[in-house]
C-alpha cells in the first residue's frame, strides 16, 4: 500500500470515530415502504407477493422476503426509528409507499389512501418533526407514470394526501 493510501485510510477512519460537534444534526431517510394493505399471514405467497422466485414462502406476522410490508412491519420500523434517535432535526421520505402490485388492483384514491396511512404514521410518531415527501416511481397511478414537467391532476392528488395527512 502506498502512502496516500494509507493517509486516506487514517484519515477516513478519524473522520467516522470522531465525536460530533454541536454543529452535527440528525435526520432519518425513508424509503420503499411498500405497504400491502392485503398482506395476510393466512394468504398464499405464490399468488399475493411480488416476487415468485425461489425461497422461503412462510407469512409472519412482519412478512415475507418476496411480498410487500404489512402494516405491523412497518409500525416496528418507525417504532425503532424513535427509540433509537426520537428527536431527528427532519426526515427525508423518499417514497415507494404503494405495494407491487398490477395497476389493475389499485387506483388513484387507493395509493392516496395508503400514502396517506404512512403520512400519518410518521406524523403521530414524530409530531415535531419536519417531514420532507418524495414521490417514488409506485407512488403515481398508474406505477412508473412519471409525470411531466406540470403536474397532472393525478400527481396533484397525490401530493395533496401527503402533505394534508394528519392536519
Amino acid at each position: 500500500m502506498n502512502t496516500q493510501r494509507v493517509f486516506f485510510l487514517v484519515w477516513i477512519i478519524n473522520v467516522c470515530s470522531s465525536q460530533p460537534t454541536g454543529n452535527t444534526g440528525f435526520f432519518w431517510q425513508v424509503t420503499d415502504f411498500h405497504y400491502d394493505a392485503n398482506y395476510s399471514t393466512k394468504g398464499n405467497p405464490w399468488k399475493m407477493c411480488h416476487d415468485s422466485s425461489e425461497g422461503s414462502y412462510s407469512n409472519s406476522i412482519y412478512g415475507n422476503y418476496q411480498c410487500d410490508s404489512p402494516w405491523r412491519l412497518i409500525l416496528s420500523a418507525t417504532a425503532a426509528m424513535k427509540r433509537l434517535h426520537p428527536d431527528p432535526d427532519f426526515i427525508l421520505w423518499t417514497g415507494d409507499s404503494v405495494p407491487h402490485v398490477p395497476d389493475s388492483t389499485l387506483d388513484l384514491q387507493k395509493n392516496a389512501q395508503n400514502i396517506g396511512n404512512i403520512s400519518l404514521l410518521l406524523r403521530s410518531v414524530f409530531p415535531n418533526t419536519s417531514i420532507y415527501p418524495v414521490l417514488g416511481n409506485h407512488d403515481e397511478y398508474p406505477a412508473d407514470a412519471y409525470p411531466p414537467p406540470i403536474f397532472p391532476r393525478s400527481v396533484q392528488s397525490v401530493l395533496h394526501s401527503m402533505v394534508n395527512a394528519g392536519s
